[in-house]
């Protein structure tokens, strides 16, 4: 979560009346993520999430509208959008989505905590078993169907794009398609989740959610997860693991699927970065930032071969 557009007084005013809240008397910002500007609010002793979609359509925002709004139908704790008094469940200010959501009280702790991991995968379970909307997308926005049209479109040569030529490879003979699929999140990494209280860890900031196989979310989630500054935990696998197949059992072909699809989700993740920071906003100082995905990727490569 992160801060692109800063509010003024009389924004503040304006959203106050748009949702029908009391004054606002205190704003603060939320840190981390890229997609979006997100607050921290108060407002008649109240606290909320303000989330402002900087690169979203009204349409996409409502995407996830629709998917904070069934998650919370079928029982599974995370944000709730709160509508304004007429009933509209986004608003806009400065031509972008406005959404207002509950505030979950909590910490963001990165790296995540030995005894969080087991719940997580349990979490991760109870996620992958609500019944998958129609309205979801079924591709992956940065999968494996985005990498030959990167390599075709970034404009020229890079060991990169060489580097997704052999992962895309890699993937056809180890990542099956017939796997199971299911509601999934596809960021789990620690600045997604607040650590609860009363709700243990909560998954939270559905941006990517997509109707895709569930063992790739696992594999996501080994990758924000259980490499705390660049060092993989085997232990912290073995507990997010554990916990999942509490719940909800893998079948063998996910089972021997985990490293290919933590594999998977590595490059996928270095792409996108790859890509915003060396196409969209080349700017950033970030052009590098892709590389430790790719070195968790290979590292996994590398021991597969052994």
């Amino acid at each position: 979560m992160a801060v692109y557009t800063e509010l003024t007084t009389a924004d503040l005013k304006q959203i106050a009346s748009i949702f029908g809240l009391p004054e606002i008397t205190s704003i603060s910002n939320f840190a981390g993520g890229q997609e979006n500007s997100n607050y921290h609010l108060i407002a008649g002793g109240q606290e909320y999430a303000l989330t402002l979609c900087e690169n979203k359509t009204p349409a996409e925002a409502q995407t996830l509208v629709d998917t904070l709004r069934h998650l919370e139908a079928h029982g599974f704790q995370t944000t709730r959008i709160i509508p304004t008094p007429d009933g509209a469940t986004q608003a806009a200010i400065y031509g972008k989505p406005l959404l207002l959501k509950s505030y979950l009280s909590g910490t963001v702790i990165d790296p995540l905590p030995p005894a969080t991991m087991e719940p997580l995968g349990q979490a991760m379970a109870r996620l992958h078993q609500v019944p998958v909307p129609d309205f979801l997308p079924t591709r992956l926005a940065y999968g494996r169907e985005t990498f030959s049209p990167m390599q075709q479109n970034f404009g020229g040569p890079h060991p990169f794009l060489d580097w997704l030529k052999k992962i895309e490879k890699y993937l056809k003979d180890h990542f099956p398609e017939d796997l199971p699929k299911a509601l999934i999140h596809a960021d789990i990494f620690a600045d997604n989740l607040i650590l609860s209280p009363d709700h243990g860890p909560v998954i939270m900031d559905f941006e990517e959610a997509t109707n895709y196989y569930r063992v790739f979310d696992l594999g996501m989630a080994i990758v924000g997860t259980c490499y705390p500054g660049g060092q993989f935990n085997a232990l912290a696998r073995k507990e997010l693991l554990r916990g999942y197949n509490s719940v909800a059992p893998l079948i063998e072909a996910e089972e021997k699927s985990i490293i290919p699809a933590t594999i998977y989700a590595a490059a996928a993740m270095a792409s996108w970065r790859f890509w915003q920071f060396n196409v969209v906003q080349p700017g950033a100082g970030k052009q590098e930032h892709y590389r430790a995905l790719q070195r968790v990727a290979e590292d996994l490569l590398a021991g597969v071969a052994e």
